[in-house]
C-alpha cells in the first residue's frame, strides 16, 4: 500500500491541535508516472513532501485552512504547513487508480478495506475527516460497527468507527475547486473537541444536529 504520512507531531501533547490524533483520509492517487494497479509505497509521503517544500496543491491548503479556521492567505504558509505536522494523511484506496482525476474501477475500493483497517490500529487516531462525499459512504458500510443501512441515505455527518481507539470520523466535502473552508471548519472544530472531551452525550447531540443531506451525495 502507500504507507500514511505521520507528521513529526502527529498526537504530541504540544501539537498544533492539543494533542489530538487527528487524521485526514483522502481517496486515491492519480499519477502518470506509475502504471494503473501499482502499488508504490512513498507515493504519499512524496506527494506531502511536495506541498511542504512550497509547492500549491490545493487539497492540503483546503484542508489546513479547515482544520485551523484561517485561509493560508491569514494564516501564513509556514504555519499551515506547521499545522500538517500535527497530522497524518492516507489515501483509502492503496494502489494508483488513474493517470488523471477521472472515474476509475469499482474494483480498486475494495482493496482499501483491510489496509484502512491497518492504519487505524497503527495510528490509532481519536479524529478521521473523510475527504469526499463518494469516499464517505464506503467508509460507512466498511468500518462502522453495526451499520446495516443504506450508506448513500445516510443524513448524518458524523460516525464512530471501529478500531481500538474508536475515533470519530466527519463527513467533509472534497477539498477542491468548490470547497469553503469556511463553511467546513466550525464542523471540524466541534469534532475535535468532541474526540477532545471524550463525551458521548455531545457527540450523540452532535449526531442529532448534523445538517448534510443525502442529497450532496452521487455514486
Amino acid at each position: 500500500m502507500a504507507d500514511p504520512w505521520i507528521g513529526d507531531a502527529f498526537g504530541t501533547s504540544g501539537n498544533e491541535l492539543g494533542g489530538i490524533r487527528l487524521l485526514v483520509l483522502g481517496e486515491s492517487h492519480y499519477s502518470s508516472k506509475h502504471s494503473v494497479g501499482q502499488v508504490y509505497p512513498p507515493m504519499t509521503h512524496e506527494v506531502m513532501q511536495h506541498y511542504l517544500a512550497g509547492n500549491h496543491l490545493r487539497f492540503f491548503a483546503n484542508v489546513a485552512a479547515a482544520v485551523s479556521g484561517l485561509s493560508q492567505a491569514k494564516a501564513g504558509r509556514s504555519k499551515h504547513y506547521q499545522l500538517w505536522q500535527s497530522m497524518a494523511f492516507y489515501n483509502y484506496i492503496p494502489v494508483t487508480v488513474a493517470d488523471s482525476a477521472r472515474k476509475f474501477d469499482e474494483r480498486f475500493w475494495e482493496l482499501g478495506t483491510q489496509e484502512f483497517e491497518k492504519v487505524l490500529e497503527d495510528l490509532r487516531p481519536d479524529a478521521v475527516v473523510v475527504c469526499g462525499y463518494r469516499l464517505f459512504p464506503r467508509v460507512l458500510r466498511r468500518h462502522v460497527p453495526g451499520f446495516a443501512g443504506d450508506p448513500w441515505k445516510f443524513d448524518r455527518d458524523i460516525v464512530q468507527l471501529g478500531g481500538n481507539s474508536r475515533p470519530l470520523a466527519l463527513r467533509m466535502m472534497h477539498p477542491s475547486a468548490a470547497f469553503s473552508a469556511k463553511a467546513w471548519a466550525p464542523k471540524i472544530s466541534e469534532m475535535l473537541q468532541a474526540s477532545r472531551k471524550r463525551d458521548l452525550s455531545e457527540v450523540r447531540l452532535m449526531l442529532q444536529t448534523a445538517d448534510t443531506r443525502s442529497s450532496r451525495f452521487q455514486a
